[in-house]
């Protein structure tokens, strides 16, 4: 196996346990990617709960989740550092 093979499969396997929320993630990163981490804004809890009805803890913990896993995979840290620190 690979040596990301054990954090892949827990990764999907947190999505797999909250799907209704883990279906937002990929809308969720494509905002905060663009809107705050490409234009280098700060990010704003209040500006996105307007746009997502779901459980943004949650949301934003499944994305960290996402995000953690290709960091320690030797993705640069600095362009999600925002989005890890939110």
């Amino acid at each position: 196996m690979l040596e990301y093979t054990d954090s892949l499969i827990e990764v999907v396997e947190r999505l797999m346990d909250k799907p209704k929320t883990a279906r937002e993630v990929p809308r969720f990163l494509d905002f905060i990617c663009y809107e705050y981490l490409l234009n280098d804004k700060e990010i704003v809890q209040e500006e996105i709960r307007n746009f997502f009805s779901e459980d943004l803890d949650l949301l934003s913990k499944l994305s960290k989740n996402v995000i953690s896993f290709a960091v320690d995979k030797e993705i640069s840290e600095q362009m999600f550092k925002p989005l890890l620190d939110f």
